[in-house]
């Protein structure tokens, strides 16, 4: 209880008041072992890794013009939205993300991205997320009237963003 509280309140309850609240069934010092015991089964993994957990990871090793880490980024924000690219793993639409960033800009998909990344160009291992992703961009792209429509392409209009969601999609064909 303490774990979840923890986890998912603002304010989680304190340890006395679990105690109080199990009608002292447990001790502080149970709830303390007890709450150390899962996180040691669970090895210190409670959630997994996000879409943006491994962009993140690629702005950091990966020296990137801002414009492209702004598209990346809405991008990635529209594939949460994508219920066709539930299937796949966060790092392999993060790539698709970044991919089609780098590629709205002229940028290739370089051989140290390639190696780091682990999903080459040529015969890409991701090409069905790029192609559902680059997909759902351009029928929103087409469909929105004006970006103030969707608040994911308002937020990516600003100059914050580098109005990144006014660019034209780019088409991918796989």
């Amino acid at each position: 209880m303490l774990l979840a509280m923890k986890f998912e309140e603002i304010i989680p309850l304190s340890i006395d008041t679990i105690v109080t609240l199990t009608a002292d069934t447990y001790s502080r010092t149970q709830v303390l072992e007890m709450e150390t015991e899962m996180l040691n089964v669970l090895q210190f993994e409670l959630s997994p890794p996000t879409i943006n957990q491994f962009l993140a990871l690629f702005f950091h090793v990966f020296l990137l013009e801002d414009q492209v880490v702004s598209l990346a980024s809405f991008l990635s924000e529209l594939a949460v939205l994508c219920y066709e690219l539930t299937p796949f793993e966060p790092s392999v639409v993060a790539a698709a993300c970044l991919y089609l960033g780098l590629r709205s800009f002229d940028y290739d998909w370089s051989n140290d991205l390639r190696t780091f990344i682990g999903y080459p160009q040529p015969d890409l291992a991701f090409p069905s997320a790029i192609v559902l992703l680059a997909d759902f961009w351009l029928s929103l792209f087409e469909n929105i009237i004006s970006p103030n429509d969707h608040p994911v392409f308002a937020k990516y209009s600003t100059g914050q963003f580098h109005q990144v969601a006014q660019r034209q999609p780019c088409r991918f064909d796989a």
